[in-house]
């Protein structure tokens, strides 16, 4: 079976997304990069060069990386998702986008249409959280019963760069190109674990809940060194309910966070897992009618890949026809709308 020939889009200034995407195809014995592309020039250079990219062809454009590769992996920022996605798909390729999918649930429209008309080709989104091992324990527990009924759930994301004020405005800080701030970037992925997690046991998640801020207003522009205002949220914290009665809460932001954390009690106990720890996590089970002992209390050692090379072997196992595509472009439109409806009630 040939390998799946990826081309990276955008390679990335700051973050490094592009350089998650890379290690995943590296990672996966089906996968080989052949191209990337960015519109700058000068970034993509540097992208091969820190990289150590031999046989990778730095493209002069777009569609000469469409003429090379069998699937995309898209990593420009979010108001360019939907153009370059639906590029793609009008050259039948696959493609893999960055989350969140994009500024807002309404403009994933015309992506929705042309992904769904092209049945042969897969169209996921990276919502990669799902692939690491404390993630798929905690999904068997509740699948499994041992937990029993779901009471409640708190999830922690973000991140520490942009808590420097030194750090010049970039696309992340302006709504026009990013959409929604901490709210979107990591509530997105903390949406989708919920819903992976509590969909099928505990119904849908209703009577969102959000308080949002901006604490560091202004940034120094990159170009011209003046002061410009930062259009959208540094953290924000909801809260929303699941049919069952269930109480969810998740808390963002891009101004410091000491790790992302999840836990989740039910009737027949609790289980705890910390990203730094994505391979270890905290079990500690009860008598579904009687109380915690503490003997009880355990730490599990799990095995697995996780994050981006988790679903770089989720998506060829797609491609391949092994597996089902669960992250599509519908489910990524899906998450939006509800953070969407929570901005629009907020």
């Amino acid at each position: 079976m040939n390998k799946i020939r990826f081309g990276i889009v955008g390679t990335g200034k700051t973050v490094g997304i592009a350089s998650n995407h890379l290690e995943g195809i590296n990672n996966c014995d089906d996968t080989v990069l052949a191209a990337i592309y960015d519109i700058d020039k000068e970034m993509a250079r540097s992208f091969y060069s820190r990289n150590n990219l031999e046989n990778v062809k730095i493209c002069d454009s777009y569609e000469e990386l469409l003429g090379m590769v069998d699937a995309v992996s898209i990593c420009v920022p979010n108001d360019q998702h939907i153009e370059v996605a639906i590029k793609a798909l009008d050259h039948n390729k696959h493609i893999l986008v960055e989350k969140p999918i994009a500024v807002n649930a309404k403009s994933v429209d015309e992506l929705l249409k042309a992904a769904e008309s092209n049945a042969d080709v897969i169209s996921m989104v990276s919502f990669n959280y799902r692939e690491f091992p404390i993630y798929e324990f905690i999904k068997e527990l509740i699948d499994s019963g041992k937990l029993g009924a779901i009471y409640t759930c708190r999830q922690q994301l973000g991140g520490n760069r942009i808590a420097d004020k030194s750090v010049e405005r970039e696309w992340r800080m302006d709504k026009e190109q990013s959409g929604p701030g901490a709210v979107s970037d990591f509530g997105c992925h903390m949406l989708d674990l919920a819903y992976y997690l509590l969909s099928a046991s505990e119904g849908k998640l209703k009577d969102f809940k959000l308080v949002s801020s901006t604490h560091i207003n202004e940034r120094n522009d990159p170009a011209t060194k003046e002061k410009r205002t930062v259009t959208n949220d540094d953290s924000a914290m909801f809260i929303a309910k699941t049919e069952s009665g269930a109480l969810l809460s998740f808390s963002a932001s891009r101004v410091g966070v000491c790790n992302h954390t999840i836990e989740v009690v039910g009737e027949g106990g609790m289980v705890c897992g910390d990203f730094s720890r994505p391979n270890e996590i905290s079990v500690w089970l009860k008598n579904k009618e009687g109380a915690y002992q503490a003997e009880d209390k355990t730490v599990v050692e799990l095995e697995g890949k996780g994050g981006h090379n988790g679903i770089i072997q989720n998506f060829a196992d797609c491609v391949y026809g092994k597996a089902t595509n669960e992250r599509t472009i519908r489910h990524a439109k899906f998450i939006q709308q509800m953070i969407d409806d929570m901005l629009a009630n907020h």
